[in-house]
């Protein structure tokens, strides 16, 4: 990360710059300066927040689900994040405040309800937090949408 930070980005010419984490609260000071800093490199530094998370992997939760018959969605519910929505919440409102573009992630899955499903019988996510293929495309997709 320093090499990327302190020799690559100064050093080439970049059209943007997309910033991506595993976010937590404790982040954003040190992102708001980070991407001050990397300002001076490229025309725009877009930062991309949380997406939705949950206590187990959303699989094994959409099969307990199916077992229980109880509705998926309803049942996925039960085991978000709380947490991610916050997060995702205190970054819109901190980087607007400073003039940093962001894109929600959160917001592009959960709109308003919050998908399970990248496309029939694929979850969105392959574990608790990360996008499955086809999750990373329709993520993909919404940011060109929204930000390009």
């Amino acid at each position: 990360m320093a090499y990327i930070l302190e020799t690559f980005i100064p050093n080439t010419q970049l059209d943007g710059i997309i910033i991506s984490g595993r976010w937590e609260l404790a982040d954003l000071k040190g992102l708001i300066s980070t991407v001050q800093r990397l300002s001076r490199y490229a025309p725009r530094v877009i930062v991309s927040g949380p997406i939705v998370g949950y206590h187990q992997s959303l699989p094994r939760i959409l099969a307990k689900a199916i077992v229980s018959g109880r509705p998926l969605s309803e049942y996925a519910a039960e085991y978000r994040r709380p947490a991610q929505k916050e997060i995702n919440l205190a970054f819109a409102k901190a980087l607007k405040k400073e003039g940093i573009e962001y894109f929600s992630t959160y917001e592009a899955i959960c709109n308003p309800e919050c998908m399970i499903w990248a496309e029939e019988g694929v979850p969105l996510q392959f574990d608790d937090g990360h996008l499955t293929r086809q999750g990373s495309a329709y993520v993909a997709r919404e940011f060109g949408r929204q930000v390009l």
